[in-house]
Order: C-alpha cells, then structure tokens, then sequence
C-alpha cells in the first residue's frame, strides 16, 4: 500500500509538472491525448483530480484576483505609457507586468518536462522557463511582425509600493498605447480613461517628434505628466542631453525622473512608485448608479462583442440587465472580468476599475467606442422614482486623413469582405466605411483611415485574421468644393452626404470619380497639415528643398541644444501621402522624425487625372494633383502601368486626361501569332491576295477581342498611381 502510495504521489508529481510546462511554456499537446486535464493524466497515470489544485496562473494574477474587491478607491491608479515610437513603452510594459508577478520571469515557470518525455518536448519545456517575455501586450501578428503597437492594451496588477504596507496594495491599471502618428486616436481614447500618463524619452535619441504630439495631448486631456528616461542601459546612452530636452522642449520639471531599462528591468519600481505617489485616485462615486466608459471592444467568434470598460461610477456585477447611453438594446451580463493582459472572470467590477464585459451582443454596430453603458436592471441601476443617468462625455469622433477603395479580388467575395471589414472595424472605431461600387472592380468599401501606416495596417489585418485578401486603390485626401453659381452637384455623383453642401456652401469630395466638371467648379479646397520635422541640423538644407519641391511653406524653425533643428511647415496634406515620409528618410539618412496635425483648409490649384484603357476611363486609376505636377505625374503613372500591367491577346492603350484633353500616351503591343506560316510553312506560297486575307482576318478578329476583353488589372497597377510622385 505503501508503495502504491508512492507511485500515486510520483504520477501526480510528473502529472503537474508536465502541466506546468504545457501552460507556462506552451507545449503543444499531442493529438493522441489532446489538451484536457484528464488526458493529462491517463497521459502519466496519475487521475483528473491530482491536477485539480492546478491552474497556471502566475502568483501575481492569483494575488490580484483575491485581493481586488478589497482595494479602495483612494488607492486605484489608472495611467498609460506614451512616447515616440520603438521608445520602450511594451518593453517596459513587460518588466512591470514581471515584477508584480502577472506573467512569469524567464527560467521561474514552474515545473519542466517529466523524466520519459520525448527529446523534443524536453526541449521544447527547457527553451520555454528561459525564454524572455517580448511584447506581452502586442498580441497581434502585425505587431510582432512589424515591431510596433497598433491596438492600446490594458493590464491591472496590485503593487506594494516601496516601503509600502503589504496588506495594502494598491490597484494599478496600465494602458500600453501604440506610438506611430497614424494611431493617435489609439492614444487619445486611453488617455480618456486615465488620470495620468507615463512618458517615455529615449536617452540615446531624446525627445522626438511623436513625443511632443503625445505631450500635447495629454495635456488637452488634463492629465498628469511623468517624464520617465529608458534604454540607460545602452552603450550610447546620454541621460544629460534628454533631461535637459525634458526641461527645455517639454517644459517638464525634471527633479523626480525614473531612470528606467525595459531590457534590464532597472528603474521599473522608481516609475511605479512615481505613479503612485504622483497621480490622483480615479473620479468616481461608488455608490452612485453605474456608469461605465466604453473605450475598446473587440469580436469573439464564439461569445459576440467583447467590451473593455472602465466603471465611473457604482459596480458592474454578473447577472446585471444593461443599456448603452445611445441604444434601445439590452444585454444581460454573461461574464465581466479582469485583464491582466489574460482575461479571468470576476463576480463584478468596482468604480474606477477597468475590466471587460461579455454580453453575447452579435451586431458590432451597437457597440460604440465613447458610449457610455448604464444598468437598467441590478445592483446598480436607478433607484425607482429617480431619473436616470446622463452620459458620460465620451470621445471625439476621429476625422479620417486618407480615404482608399478597397475590393475582394474575386467579386463574388463581397460578402465575406462585408463580414471581415466590419468585425475588423469593431476593433479601430478610427475607421470608417461606406459600401461603393466601381465600374472596374464591382462593389467594395469606401475607407477613412488617419494615415498611410493606418490603412497599410488594416489591409494586412484582413489577410491575417479573416484570410481576405484585397485590391486597393490609391488614398485621397478630402477635398471641399466651391460650384458656379446656379450648379449643383449630379445626383449620386458623391453620395448622398457629399453631394449636399455644408453650411458653407461647400460639397466634400472624398473620391477622384465624384470630382464634378471642371467647368463648373470655382474653387477648390485642399486639407493642409502642419508638419514637425526633428532632424540633424547639416540635414536642414535638404529638408528645405524637399518641402519646397512638395509646395511646403515654413512656419517655425528652432535648433534644439544637442545639435538638432525642429522645422514647421504648413503643406498639403495630399502631398504627404504620396511617400513624402520615405523621401524625408532618404534626405537624413534615416535619422529625422516626422509629425503631424491638421491645419485646416486652403484653396488651391488642384485637377482631376483620368486615367484610360483602350479608351475607357477607370475609375480607381483616376488621381487628383496639383495643376502644376498633373502632367507630369500622369505621364509617369502612364508608364509604370505600362511596366505592370499584363500583355494581352489585344492591343491595350494606357492615356491619361485632364478633361477632354489627352496629354499622355502608352501602348501596349498584343501577342500575336503569324498567320502566314503552318506547320513550318509559307501559307498561299507566292499569293499576295492570300497573305493578305489572312493579315486582315487576324486584324479584325484582334479589333474584335478588344471591344469585348478585359485588361485584368493586379494590385501594382494601384501602387503605380500611389508612387505617381517619385
């Protein structure tokens, strides 16, 4: 008995440890025995319920799951990390997330491969405990492929700050926000759900373009400000310029820096105990009726929309009858809990936590980013005889920059791209969509996106996550339009919403196919930005001429103490767009950075190019330019289409037009056969009148397919018209 009491506590040993690697290491589990916890134990004869005390979940997470109710409000920190991009905000992510015990250090996931195992699979459990955790929060595949974050992120985690009592930890919510320009938006919606931010400075690159953007828009959203340094740990750190950039360029005190390493891990409790000591508790009533801020949500193809909230004020319990602000549905609560960043269901959450909702809601449509969700029916609703809660402010609709077509390469798949782009759009409420229909492509999606990076992103999006592939047109910017007096736009040339003028009498053109006659227009509006460069300054003469050359005027030039010029200038929004970025780059030699914002409105000299095949006008080739590059520019997209398009078994002619006016000419010779020869020999041997009849047989039946054919057309042909300014 003794010994089988051994050999029970031996199987039970191996049984959990194996368990231990498979959920810390991610050990894929052999389809013999499949992954169930029962398996596991007919796997190394040890039963079900050996493993049952086992679950994986680091201390931290158990911790924080035990112990959450009992934390005050006076003790909640809701804060996110800014910063220009590739400055460490996800590394240094990953080093608190390991310190508070949310996610496992390399070589402290417990238990390893037991004895018998496959080589393979003692490998595997030993690569497994000393892998280091890179960007935990960029679950995407975009983000690990391009290293840079797209979608905000949320993780709480308890921590005892230094010299803190244990027994009263405090509730810290960490957003961790993307740092490209294009995914502002990204940033601005966490910031609504915070009371303060910090922000990152790489000390061997100082302060950047995109961290003075940030700046500024925490400021605009009143929050407090933590300047933090990181990367110390580099050879060619140099704390001293970036402290004095903090002071000079940010006007931020810098007495109470962190020095921080997101590689090394050193600094990681000098920022949290600054968070703590530093930001105020969350705003919030406790016992008020429940009102939660709807700032993220994404599509779970088995549970419907999943929210991420942060509860204002009352509680959200499981089991309660909600209501979004702006809705007539509603929802029964099937599972809220907690992020951390994996989700682990909790019997309700408290005022100022942050937390995600499950309530089986299938319509993505009905799940606004900036609603406000309130409970008509439970703990926390309205007492009866009251009236009930008002909204809370929300967020600011985004306004898109750049607007492309987008079409399934088979036409018949527009359903799926239906389905696909909306569910997509649940997760980046930045986008916008209307359905359209091309004369070449058949029906697709009109797209509002903030930026070429924006729109590049969620093209691969679509082929990674729904395996829907598409054709893209070229982005546009949105023009406004001034009309003769006595005109009016055709109707359904624009839409609906564009083809009526706004209060000032203008008609917004988002597409080169809905620019009205020329004749007919007075004046032309065009979006302008105001453009931020930091760069070396013996880089500031060719920063000049390349925004000379794309029509940039300047507006403020300041050189910065270590040696670098931060340039403004107002330019055309349409200009930045045709690969004005990777322009900046080449003239730098990599080194300038490059921010934006929007700068209104300013008429200009612009012209529709329409681009035609075999005379035929295609709407999603067509462009719009400034009438002083238009010819050249059609000229040039005339040729490359040349280069890429398919030769035919008929002749194609590539011409491009402004109006009538044909300005540009490209052929496009067909394959053709000789007639005149059979089998190796001359056919009709000296009869000119049977060569002939034959030569024009052949003419014609060429002339023929090319009234009925149809040039296929590949997605480099769209990247020839978006390359036009190079």
């Amino acid at each position: 008995m003794l010994a089988a009491a051994s050999g029970a506590r031996a199987a039970t040993a191996r049984a959990r440890s194996w368990a231990a690697a498979f959920v810390a290491g991610g050990l894929r589990a052999d389809a013999s025995w499949g992954r169930s916890r029962a398996g596991l134990g007919r796997w190394f004869g040890a039963t079900a319920a050996a493993l049952a005390d086992f679950d994986g979940v680091p201390p931290g997470v158990k911790k924080l799951l035990s112990e959450y109710e009992s934390v005050p409000l006076e003790r909640t920190r809701n804060f996110s990390i800014i910063a220009h991009v590739d400055h460490g905000k996800s590394t240094l992510a990953d080093r608190m997330l390991e310190l508070v015990g949310n996610i496992y250090k390399p070589g402290e996931a417990p238990g390893a491969a037991p004895p018998g195992s496959t080589k393979a699979a003692m490998a595997a459990a030993k690569a497994a405990e000393s892998v280091a955790n890179e960007q935990v929060l960029d679950s995407l595949k975009v983000e690990r492929e391009r290293g840079i974050t797209v979608k905000a992120q949320t993780a709480s985690l308890l921590y005892v700050p230094s010299g803190g009592d244990p027994d009263k930890p405090y509730l810290l919510n960490l957003i961790d926000t993307p740092g490209h320009v294009d995914f502002a938006y990204e940033v601005s919606r966490s910031l609504a759900a915070c009371q303060g931010a910090l922000l990152l400075v790489d000390c061997t690159q100082g302060v950047q373009a995109q961290t003075v953007a940030n700046l500024s828009t925490a400021r605009k959203s009143g929050l407090e400000i933590i300047p933090a340094l990181t990367k110390i740990d580099l050879p060619n750190a140099d704390p001293e310029p970036a402290l004095e950039q903090i002071e000079s360029v940010l006007r931020l005190p810098t007495d109470d820096v962190p020095w921080t390493s997101g590689k090394t891990g050193d600094g990681v409790t000098d920022a949290l105990d600054a968070v703590v000591r530093r930001l105020g508790m969350p705003k919030g009533r406790p016992d008020a009726p429940t009102r939660a801020l709807l700032f993220d949500s994404w599509y779970d193809e088995f549970r419907g929309v999943i929210c991420v909230l942060q509860v204002v004020d009352g509680v959200l319990e499981k089991g309660d009858r909600v209501q979004t602000s702006h809705g007539d549905s509603q929802y029964v609560i099937s599972e809220l809990g907690l992020l951390t960043p994996g989700r682990h269901p909790v019997r309700r959450i408290l005022a100022g936590q942050v937390g995600y909702v499950v309530t089986g809601m299938r319509d993505p449509r009905e799940a606004r980013v900036g609603d406000t969700v309130v409970v008509v029916q439970g703990a926390g609703a309205t007492p009866a005889g009251e009236p009930p809660v008002g909204p809370l402010p929300g967020f600011e609709p985004s306004k898109p920059m750049v607007f492309a077509s987008i079409f399934p390469v088979d036409t018949s798949d527009f359903d799926g791209l239906r389905v696909a782009v909306e569910k997509l759009a649940l997760t980046d409420s930045s986008v916008t969509l209307v359905k359209e229909n091309s004369s070449s492509l058949g029906f697709g999606f009109r797209c509002g996106f903030l930026g070429l990076l924006h729109m590049d992103v969620f093209h691969q999006r679509l082929a990674d996550e729904f395996d829907m592939p598409v054709i893209a047109t070229a982005p546009m910017v949105p023009y406004r339009i001034e009309l003769e007096a006595g005109h009016s736009m055709p109707a359904g040339a624009a839409g609906t919403e564009a083809a009526t003028p706004d209060e000032d009498g203008l008609i917004t053109v988002e597409r080169p196919d809905d620019f009205p006659d020329p004749n007919i227009i007075r004046r032309t509006f065009e979006p302008m930005v105001k453009a931020s460069v930091i760069a070396p300054s013996e880089a500031y003469s060719s920063i000049m001429s390349l925004m000379q050359t794309h029509r940039g005027r300047s507006d403020e030039i300041s050189y910065l103490d270590d040696g670098r010029v931060l340039m403004k200038y107002i330019m055309p929004w349409q200009e930045v767009v045709t690969n004005f970025f990777d322009k900046l780059k080449s003239a730098t030699a990599g080194y300038a950075t490059f921010d934006y914002e929007p700068a209104g409105y300013e008429a200009s000299n612009v012209v529709k190019i329409d681009m035609l095949l075999n005379g035929a006008p295609v709407d999603s080739l067509s462009f719009v330019a400034h009438r002083s590059s238009a010819e050249v520019q059609g000229r040039r997209v005339a040729q490359r289409l040349r280069a890429v398009i398919r030769r035919q078994q008929f002749e194609v002619v590539i011409q491009a037009a402004f109006g009538k006016k044909i300005f540009a000419r490209e052929r496009i010779p067909p394959y053709r056969k000789d007639v005149l020869s059979r089998s190796g020999k001359t056919v009709g041997g000296g009869d000119l009148t049977r060569k002939r009849k034959l030569l024009e047989k052949q003419k014609k039946g060429k002339a023929r397919m090319r009234s009925v054919g149809n040039v296929q057309l590949s997605q480099e042909a769209f990247h020839a018209v978006l390359s036009r300014g190079e």
